[in-house]
Parts: structure tokens; sequence; C-alpha cells
């Protein structure tokens, strides 16, 4: 239930009130959430979604993460972008490393950075986290200039900018990195990335992973959406 709550809150950004009066009202909350029934009293007090997230902590949102990974992907080898930085020249509060899919922008991987670190040093435990949530070592990962002197050996790591050398399809990737930028913009507007809510690091470092579970979530939706319109155009094709 509580889980079902903070995928929605966080694929709509919703506040700990909002999504509650929401789910009061809407069925497809309340069946996302494991109700067969209709409900007409609120499960929970809003209160109760601040307290629970305190209690998983870091560790159990990453869980939530996994198991929207396990929705999202279709392909037998993962390949990561991790990106540490934005186009603003200067951007004020706590750094967040993220790691995606190439062609779809599945997120795989989100941490909060604090102490501003150097964004070459984090890749490694980036590409852990990834390795831990999916169950599989990234073959590759497309990062830009700001992840050089990384340090990675397990992983083939291609920096944006350094094309020297490289075949049609290494620059392909590369020019496929540029992808992210979007997705973070998305995740800032539609997931409330650019303002964390909660309190000290952890709170950070929670709400970080949990703005990965929103983005996956809508991301499925859109899928799920577009299907639909297939299938209802086949229906309306064929006369049905």
């Amino acid at each position: 239930m509580v889980a079902g709550l903070q995928y929605l809150q966080h694929a709509y950004r919703l506040s700990d009130e909002t999504v509650i009066a929401r789910w009061v009202e809407t069925p497809y909350y309340q069946h996302f959430t494991g109700e067969t029934f209709f409900q007409h009293r609120p499960p929970i007090d809003p209160s109760s979604l601040t307290h629970w997230r305190k209690r998983i902590g870091e560790e159990g949102a990453e869980w939530l993460l996994t198991k929207t990974i396990e929705a999202a992907l279709h392909e037998s080898e993962v390949d990561c972008i991790s990106k540490g930085k934005a186009r603003k020249r200067y951007e004020f509060g706590t750094k967040v490393s993220l790691a995606t899919t190439i062609d779809e922008g599945f997120a795989v991987g989100m941490r909060a950075l604090p102490g501003n670190p150097y964004d070459g040093h984090t890749l490694p435990e980036a590409l852990k986290q990834v390795e831990i949530l999916t169950g599989r070592t990234p073959a590759l990962a497309v990062v830009d200039r700001g992840y050089r002197r990384h340090g990675v050996s397990a992983t083939q790591v291609q920096v944006s900018g350094m094309r020297r050398g490289l075949t049609s399809t290494p620059k392909r990737l590369l020019r496929r990195h540029s992808a992210i930028e979007p997705e973070i913009g998305h995740m800032k507007t539609d997931g409330h990335l650019s303002r964390c809510p909660l309190k000290s690091t952890s709170g950070d470092a929670i709400f970080a992973v949990l703005c990965g579970c929103g983005h996956n979530i809508r991301k499925i939706l859109a899928h799920l959406r577009a299907l639909l319109t297939l299938i209802l155009a086949a229906f309306r094709a064929a006369g049905m």
C-alpha cells in the first residue's frame, strides 16, 4: 500500500497530503495499490508516509527502484549513461548522479552526492549501484567530460568529446549521451527533483532514488498508453 503511494506520489509530483486525497477519489490509484473494492476513507494519515520513508531509508528506496527496473528493462544487456551536472553554470543544492538505459531512458541508478565530489570519483559507486539494482554489470557507460580520470576498468567507459579512433557505433552511442539531458529535465519538472522537500542528507538520498522510481513509472505508463492507442486503432480498422 505505502509503496504504491510512493510510486504515485513521485510519478505525479504530489505532496503527502495530496496523494492521500487523490487516492480517496481515484479508483485507479486504489487499484494500483492493491485494493479490490472502492474505498471511501483515507488508507493512512499523510504523516505516515514521512515515518515510512525514514524507516526504509535509501536502501529501501533502492529496492523500490529495482521493481520499476524489472518492469522497464527488456534487453539482455544493460547499457548505462551517467551524468553528474546540468547545463546551468551554477546550481545550489545536492548533486545527484543519474544512470539510465541508453535507448529508452529508464533510470537504473540514482544517488545523492553531498559535498559536491568530483564527477569522475563518483562513477565507480554509480556503476556499482546499477549492478546491485539490476543484477548485471554494465557493459558500457557513456559519460560526459567531467568523468575523465574515473578509474573504472570492469565497464567500458566512453567519454563525450573523445571520438578519435572510434568506429561508427561508438560515435552513435556518444551522440545518444545528449539524450539524458531531457530525462534530467523531466525529472526536475515532472518529478520535482529540482527541489527536495525532505530534510537532511538522508532525506536527499531517499528523495533522489524515489524520483527515479517516479520517472520509471511515468515511462511505463506512457508505454502502456501508447500500446492501448495502437490496440484501439487496430480494432477500429477492423471495424470492431
